[in-house]
């Protein structure tokens, strides 16, 4: 659908608060360093330190360096514009400032780590800033959803931390990632959703189905300008890459949700119109009538599918318990049966033989014929004759 140039111009300016941008002379995201600045991150990076005089934005302090007031740009961070004299205060740039206000309030003492490029065209140095604790601000910025992981050639040193740091952003729906915050892409989708539910007019549904296409169009075709570099790296998120997908559902959806109102009767011309939205509405059907029929069957073949996965389960089951059972009622002999004999005939065990009994000998007498008196031994077992 079409949009009015007056309508265009309402428009765009309110999508373009969702937007962040920076002075520097930025490029895309990149997700990996280049080899320039991997080899330069190997050779001893110079730091300093410094006491901070006073936040200029999200992601720009003014330090006192050794007496030299030095204006510090953060390295690897972008968050959304608040002072910039020709652009529009962006979604959570003045809240990224209060929160880099409250981490380094004036006469903070700070630690500056710098990379391979120490100055950017404006004459800001460039550096990575951390507390004497160890915090890394960057990367706390980050993390709290007030910026994006940005590369800006050939500077790399911190991207690898900010953009983990923005990812727990992401994962936690934070800052500029929380549907909870009107200004932000997500909550300005839903917003878009639930106004298209409400539309009452063909007028009304064309104006912020408008509104889609430009956002469609911003995140799909994000401009090289540096002004777009905080959108760039926004855009290059995987979130936003399921947003973008959430937006064109919701535009195809509601597309043809209220029929497209004829044209006046004018004649000739009034009949054509209407034959011409007829034929729409007939072609509108048919497609309907073709994407239910394709739903139906994909519904029909899942439930077949799905049906014969469990009649398979079942008849594996079934046949598993068969073999259980058949394998418990075989009978397991309760002894070994004796092994054969080597010798098929042996032969017939001898009786032992029985023990003979003996009569003792007869006593000999020691005086045969003698009839006379005699006299025994102790005993009376022996005798001799009597003297």
């Amino acid at each position: 659908m079409k949009i009015g140039i007056r309508r265009a111009i309402l428009v765009i300016p309110a999508l373009l608060l969702l937007v962040g941008c920076s002075s520097t002379d930025e490029v895309q995201p990149k997700p990996e360093p280049s080899a320039t600045s991997q080899a330069a991150t190997t050779t001893q990076a110079l730091s300093a330190s410094a006491t901070v005089k006073r936040v200029i934005d999200g992601d720009t302090i003014e330090v006192d360096d050794s007496g030299k007031a030095t204006v510090i740009r953060l390295l690897n961070i972008d968050t959304p514009e608040t002072k910039h004299p020709n652009k529009t205060v962006q979604c959570l740039g003045p809240e990224a400032t209060e929160f880099l206000e409250r981490k380094l309030p004036a006469g903070t003492q700070v630690h500056l780590e710098y990379d391979v490029q120490k100055k950017d065209k404006y004459d800001r140095t460039l550096a990575g800033v951390f507390l004497l604790d160890g915090e890394f601000v960057n990367e706390e910025i980050a993390r709290s959803g007030f910026g994006t992981a940005v590369v800006f050639e050939p500077n790399s040193k911190f991207y690898a931390r900010v953009l983990n740091a923005q990812n727990m952003a992401i994962n936690t729906k934070t800052g500029l990632f929380s549907p909870d915050i009107s200004c932000s892409i997500p909550a300005q989708i839903n917003a878009l959703q639930s106004r298209m539910e409400s539309a009452q007019t063909q007028e009304e549904l064309d104006s912020l189905l408008s509104e889609a296409d430009l956002l469609i169009e911003i995140l799909e075709k994000v401009p090289t300008d540096e002004a777009f570099t905080h959108l760039a790296s926004y855009g290059a998120t995987f979130a936003a890459q399921k947003q973008l997908i959430q937006l064109k559902d919701l535009k195809s959806k509601y597309a043809q949700t209220i029929p497209a109102q004829s044209a006046v009767d004018d004649g000739s011309a009034g009949e054509t119109n209407t034959q011409h939205d007829a034929a729409e509405m007939e072609q509108v059907a048919a497609e309907q009538q073709a994407a239910a029929q394709r739903i139906a069957e994909e519904q029909a073949e899942a439930a077949q599918a799905e049906a014969d996965r469990v009649a398979s389960e079942q008849a594996e089951a079934a046949q598993a318990e068969a073999d259980r059972v058949a394998a418990e009622q075989v009978v397991q002999p309760e002894y070994a049966p004796a092994p054969a004999p080597d010798n098929p005939n042996p032969e017939p065990a001898q009786p032992a033989p029985q023990p003979t009994y003996q009569e003792p000998a007869p006593v000999q007498e020691p005086y045969p014929n003698y009839t006379g008196p005699r006299c025994y031994a102790p005993g009376g077992k022996t005798w001799k004759p009597c003297p």
